[in-house]
């Protein structure tokens, strides 16, 4: 959860439940902290980053905004424009007339918050909620949502299990469901990270297992370190182009400039529905 104060004493609790939260003055975040309510807060100033780790979830600040954040718990520290920061439980974040208290995700939290709306927190679908299966990929392997599953730890490890590996990319793809019917769409998101050092690394995103006409998918975004961008993902019914039943959908993302050699995958299972094509002839009998 996150706790908002103003500098009137306005106090607000949102719930956090994404994988990105966006938080900025303007309308479009995941929490909106108006003008009137304060000053020092970009359009889009921060990104609360959700890095799913071995011993948990953890959270990373990225610092969008041309004010210097100031993070306090034991002792305090900036996190200066365009840089990033590991948050934990409890860190307190000062930014122009606000403070903003890190209480931990969902999951790990114990008191439980309903879901914030109206005032400052624009409705809008959370990533990966009541969805199917989801595949990620953290550091550029994939991460089963059985964690008791081992994941590679180094390049080594994933190329004896025959997976991809790079320390540098960042890659999850959430579908909203798993079946395609004949004039539907199946909708997602794909969530990319520049998790290096390299500064405004442009990072490109191709997909196998359906071909290009059956699937939308924008230009990959260009990322400093730390940054991540959501971008949505929509599948087509490929009618009789690809036989009906279980098929491989494969999100790749590179940057060849940035990272050259580096490459993450994500993968889900997409089920492409019967279509039954017919035609009818008539003829006249005499």
């Amino acid at each position: 959860m996150i706790e908002v104060v103003d500098r009137q004493g306005w106090r607000k609790t949102f719930r956090v439940d994404k994988a990105i939260v966006r938080i900025g003055s303007e309308s479009g975040n995941d929490i909106v902290l108006e003008p009137w309510r304060g000053a020092g807060l970009s359009s889009h100033h921060m990104q609360l980053i959700c890095l799913p780790q071995a011993d948990g979830l953890r959270r990373r600040l990225v610092n969008l905004g041309e004010a210097v954040v100031v993070v306090r718990r034991d002792g305090e520290r900036t996190v200066e424009p365009r840089s990033v920061a590991d948050l934990e439980v409890g860190d307190e974040l000062s930014v122009g007339d606000f403070t903003i208290t890190y209480h931990g995700d969902d999951a790990e939290s114990a008191p439980h918050t309903a879901p914030a709306s109206g005032e400052g927190m624009p409705s809008t679908p959370q990533a990966g909620a009541e969805s199917g299966p989801t595949s990620a990929v953290v550091a550029g392997h994939p991460v089963p949502t059985d964690t008791s599953q081992d994941v590679p730890a180094s390049r080594e490890a994933a190329a004896r299990h025959g997976q991809p590996y790079s320390a540098v990319i960042g890659l999850e793809l959430h579908l909203e469901g798993q079946e395609i019917a004949p004039g539907d769409s199946l909708a997602g998101t794909v969530i990319v990270r520049n998790l290096g050092e390299r500064t405004g690394a442009q990072f490109k995103l191709t997909v196998e297992g359906l071909d290009s006409g059956f699937y939308e998918l924008g230009p990959g975004p260009i990322l400093f370190p730390g940054a991540a961008r959501e971008l949505p993902i929509v599948f087509h019914h490929p009618r009789s182009t690809v036989s009906a039943g279980e098929h491989e959908v494969r999100v790749i993302a590179t940057a060849p400039e940035a990272y050259p050699g580096d490459r993450a995958e994500a993968i889900e299972k997409i089920i492409v529905m019967p279509y039954y094509a017919h035609a009818v002839h008539l003829s006249v009998r005499r």
